[in-house]
């Protein structure tokens, strides 16, 4: 029997980016994969990696209201065949509207700027792959593992990275101590540590721990911004808690720096990669509200 085809191109690099993000909406994978054509067009290429494939398949949140794409056994198969050798077995999702919120946040405004690529590392990178085959970038230690890095770069030198954690649900206080003695531990390599959460008093709590054995002037390298402001604003959403000279500034400038004409950035990538209808026909309802509803 012949050897079964695999998919190549753009449905190739479609599933090494589920692999590295989890879940993805409708939406975002035909921006990021087909830029050029219709959504509605975007969308059949994805049905037909679904059906002729088996490659890709729905995921959803318990009540069925919110839908994201992710890999199926055999998109994996292919990929650790192809491209992951020395990945860790595993890809799904534990955690729906979690992952679905960090790949929103990670991503931003970044989702079609295949040029950043490098400059991202995922939380599923770094469960999966071990710690040589972290950039230099990352702190390399498996003692804490947050949701993400950036790699900030200014005027072409590399500033340090910024480290994501998405906080739906609290910890104890000692395990924001913990986490705080980590990023102190690597603090060499951290420009900041972002902080997504519900609202201010949350992001206190967790600061108390955080700082409790940070020192000098890395003591408030932790900068919060609360959920209802991103799914408001997007990367422009503006740090309400950390350095007092950080306060006012948003996600935005702290990824990409200031921009000199200070044109506002339409938060386009930030609706469509939380976008959770199964099918890009245009929402009813604001993403704000069932964005909320759906991921908090």
């Amino acid at each position: 029997m012949a050897e079964q085809k695999v998919p190549v191109g753009a449905q190739y690099e479609i599933l090494k980016f589920l692999y590295r993000w989890k879940l993805v909406t409708t939406k975002a994978l035909p921006k990021r994969f087909f830029p050029m054509v219709m959504p509605i067009t975007g969308y059949q290429h994805l049905l037909e990696m679904r059906d002729r494939w088996k490659c890709i398949e729905w995921a959803c949140d318990p009540m069925g209201r919110s839908w994201a794409w992710t890999l199926t056994q055999q998109g994996f198969r292919w990929l650790r065949k192809l491209d992951l050798d020395a990945a860790e077995n595993g890809f799904r999702s534990e955690h729906y509207a979690h992952d679905l919120l960090v790949s929103a946040v990670h991503i931003g405004d970044w989702l079609a700027e295949k040029r950043n690529d490098e400059n991202l590392f995922s939380e599923q990178e770094l469960r999966r792959y071990p710690l040589e085959q972290y950039p230099d970038w990352v702190p390399k230690s498996k003692d804490h593992r947050s949701d993400g890095y950036w790699r900030i770069i200014r005027d072409g030198d590399v500033s340090g990275a910024v480290a994501l954690e998405v906080e739906l649900s609290l910890k104890s206080a000692d395990e924001y101590v913990d986490i705080g003695r980590f990023y102190e531990t690597h603090k060499d390599k951290l420009f900041r540590v972002v902080w997504i959460v519900k609202d201010l008093r949350k992001a206190k709590r967790i600061q108390q721990g955080l700082t409790k054995y940070a020192f000098g002037e890395k003591r408030d390298y932790h900068a919060f911004f609360l959920l209802p402001d991103f799914f408001f604003s997007g990367w422009e959403a503006k740090i309400v808690l950390g350095r007092e000279n950080d306060l006012g500034k948003s996600l935005d400038r702290m990824i990409n720096g200031p921009k000199p004409d200070q044109i506002s950035y339409k938060k386009v990538c930030t609706e469509i990669l939380l976008e959770q209808h199964k099918s890009p026909k245009p929402s009813t309802t604001p993403m704000s509200y069932s964005s909320r509803l759906y991921l908090c």
